[in-house]
Protein backbone atom coordinates (compact mmCIF):
# COMPACT_ATOMS: atom_id res chain seq x y z
CA UNK A 1 0.00 0.00 0.00
CA UNK A 2 1.05 3.50 -0.64
CA UNK A 3 1.52 5.97 2.23
CA UNK A 4 2.45 9.13 1.28
CA UNK A 5 4.25 10.23 4.52
CA UNK A 6 6.10 7.47 4.25
CA UNK A 7 7.16 8.19 0.71
CA UNK A 8 8.38 11.56 1.48
CA UNK A 9 10.41 10.61 4.19
CA UNK A 10 12.00 8.25 2.06
CA UNK A 11 12.59 10.84 -0.43
CA UNK A 12 14.12 13.22 2.15
CA UNK A 13 16.30 10.40 3.26
CA UNK A 14 17.78 9.82 -0.47
CA UNK A 15 17.81 13.25 -2.02
CA UNK A 16 18.36 15.94 1.38
CA UNK A 17 19.24 18.71 -1.09
CA UNK A 18 16.35 18.64 -3.16
CA UNK A 19 14.25 19.75 0.18
CA UNK A 20 16.64 22.07 1.45
CA UNK A 21 14.97 25.59 -0.08
CA UNK A 22 18.95 27.10 0.77
CA UNK A 23 20.74 24.49 -1.62
CA UNK A 24 17.37 23.71 -4.17
CA UNK A 25 19.18 26.84 -6.39
CA UNK A 26 22.11 25.79 -6.80
CA UNK A 27 21.43 22.42 -8.32
CA UNK A 28 21.33 21.41 -11.87
CA UNK A 29 20.78 17.80 -12.33
CA UNK A 30 20.14 14.69 -9.88
CA UNK A 31 20.81 10.84 -11.42
CA UNK A 32 19.18 8.01 -9.68
CA UNK A 33 19.52 4.72 -10.45
CA UNK A 34 17.34 1.97 -8.91
CA UNK A 35 17.56 -1.78 -9.85
CA UNK A 36 14.79 -3.94 -8.35
CA UNK A 37 13.33 -8.08 -8.84
CA UNK A 38 9.56 -8.40 -8.53
CA UNK A 39 8.09 -11.53 -8.29
CA UNK A 40 5.31 -12.23 -10.66
CA UNK A 41 3.32 -15.01 -11.92
CA UNK A 42 2.72 -15.98 -15.50
CA UNK A 43 -0.79 -17.80 -16.00
CA UNK A 44 -1.83 -20.18 -18.75
CA UNK A 45 -4.90 -21.94 -18.55
CA UNK A 46 -5.32 -24.07 -15.10
CA UNK A 47 -1.94 -23.36 -13.42
CA UNK A 48 0.91 -20.32 -12.88
CA UNK A 49 4.31 -20.39 -13.06
CA UNK A 50 6.00 -17.44 -10.80
CA UNK A 51 8.24 -15.04 -12.64
CA UNK A 52 10.51 -12.69 -11.74
CA UNK A 53 11.21 -9.21 -13.64
CA UNK A 54 14.38 -7.13 -13.20
CA UNK A 55 13.76 -3.57 -13.06
CA UNK A 56 16.52 -1.42 -13.92
CA UNK A 57 15.29 2.19 -13.51
CA UNK A 58 17.24 5.84 -14.37
CA UNK A 59 15.61 8.84 -13.13
CA UNK A 60 16.87 11.93 -14.38
CA UNK A 61 16.18 15.68 -12.69
CA UNK A 62 17.62 17.65 -15.67
CA UNK A 63 17.58 21.07 -14.73
CA UNK A 64 17.85 23.36 -17.69
CA UNK A 65 18.67 26.19 -15.52
CA UNK A 66 19.60 25.83 -11.74
CA UNK A 67 16.39 24.50 -9.67
CA UNK A 68 13.80 24.47 -12.67
CA UNK A 69 14.06 20.59 -13.12
CA UNK A 70 12.58 18.44 -15.76
CA UNK A 71 12.26 14.43 -15.37
CA UNK A 72 13.43 11.71 -17.19
CA UNK A 73 12.72 8.18 -16.15
CA UNK A 74 14.15 5.68 -18.42
CA UNK A 75 13.12 1.94 -17.48
CA UNK A 76 14.18 -1.54 -18.55
CA UNK A 77 12.43 -4.49 -18.02
CA UNK A 78 13.33 -7.91 -18.43
CA UNK A 79 11.11 -10.79 -17.32
CA UNK A 80 10.91 -14.58 -17.31
CA UNK A 81 9.08 -14.87 -21.03
CA UNK A 82 11.58 -13.08 -23.23
CA UNK A 83 14.79 -14.35 -24.77
CA UNK A 84 17.45 -12.41 -22.52
CA UNK A 85 15.63 -14.15 -19.68
CA UNK A 86 15.58 -17.44 -20.71
CA UNK A 87 19.30 -17.26 -22.17
CA UNK A 88 20.30 -16.58 -18.54
CA UNK A 89 18.45 -20.07 -17.35
CA UNK A 90 20.28 -21.66 -19.95
CA UNK A 91 23.76 -20.59 -18.99
CA UNK A 92 22.70 -21.35 -15.20
CA UNK A 93 21.35 -24.83 -16.20
CA UNK A 94 25.04 -25.31 -18.11
CA UNK A 95 27.22 -24.28 -15.97
CA UNK A 96 25.31 -26.15 -12.93
CA UNK A 97 25.93 -28.98 -15.52
CA UNK A 98 29.80 -28.37 -15.95
CA UNK A 99 30.21 -27.97 -12.01
CA UNK A 100 28.69 -31.48 -11.40
CA UNK A 101 31.15 -32.93 -14.26
CA UNK A 102 33.71 -31.03 -13.10
CA UNK A 103 32.86 -32.58 -9.51
CA UNK A 104 32.73 -35.76 -10.65
CA UNK A 105 36.07 -36.04 -12.45
CA UNK A 106 37.99 -34.53 -9.89
CA UNK A 107 36.46 -37.03 -7.33
CA UNK A 108 37.16 -39.74 -9.48
CA UNK A 109 41.10 -38.32 -9.48
CA UNK A 110 40.83 -38.10 -5.64
CA UNK A 111 39.37 -41.73 -5.73
CA UNK A 112 42.66 -43.14 -8.25
CA UNK A 113 45.17 -40.98 -6.02
CA UNK A 114 44.15 -42.73 -2.68
CA UNK A 115 43.93 -46.43 -4.66
CA UNK A 116 47.65 -45.85 -5.39
CA UNK A 117 48.55 -44.47 -2.29
CA UNK A 118 46.87 -48.17 -0.99
CA UNK A 119 48.97 -50.01 -3.32
CA UNK A 120 52.31 -48.21 -2.35
CA UNK A 121 51.45 -49.16 1.21
CA UNK A 122 50.60 -52.79 0.88
CA UNK A 123 54.28 -53.44 -0.52
CA UNK A 124 56.31 -52.34 2.76
CA UNK A 125 59.47 -51.47 0.43
CA UNK A 126 58.70 -49.28 -1.71
CA UNK A 127 56.36 -47.27 1.05
CA UNK A 128 59.08 -46.89 3.15
CA UNK A 129 61.33 -45.17 0.46
CA UNK A 130 58.65 -43.15 -0.12
CA UNK A 131 58.78 -39.52 1.48
CA UNK A 132 55.88 -37.05 2.90
CA UNK A 133 56.87 -34.87 -0.52
CA UNK A 134 56.23 -37.86 -3.00
CA UNK A 135 52.66 -38.55 -0.97
CA UNK A 136 51.75 -34.97 -1.19
CA UNK A 137 52.98 -35.16 -5.00
CA UNK A 138 50.05 -37.28 -5.40
CA UNK A 139 47.45 -35.11 -4.11
CA UNK A 140 46.60 -31.56 -4.61
CA UNK A 141 45.71 -28.63 -2.85
CA UNK A 142 43.60 -27.29 -6.06
CA UNK A 143 41.17 -30.23 -5.88
CA UNK A 144 39.80 -29.10 -2.54
CA UNK A 145 39.79 -25.16 -3.89
CA UNK A 146 37.96 -26.62 -6.92
CA UNK A 147 35.50 -29.37 -4.98
CA UNK A 148 34.22 -26.10 -2.93
CA UNK A 149 33.67 -24.02 -5.89
CA UNK A 150 31.67 -26.56 -7.59
CA UNK A 151 29.76 -27.62 -4.91
CA UNK A 152 29.21 -23.30 -4.41
CA UNK A 153 28.19 -23.15 -7.54
CA UNK A 154 25.81 -26.51 -7.64
CA UNK A 155 24.11 -24.69 -4.16
CA UNK A 156 24.19 -21.09 -5.57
Amino acid sequence: SFNQKKHMEYLEGLFPLLFDPDNLPWLRDITAYQRMDEVGYFCQESHCNGCIYHWELVTTFDGRAAGDFMTLLDAKTTDCQGNEWQLMHYLSVFLCFLAAVSLGLICRKIRRSIKVINQFRASSETWAMLTCQDLASMMSIWWAVTVLSNILQLVA
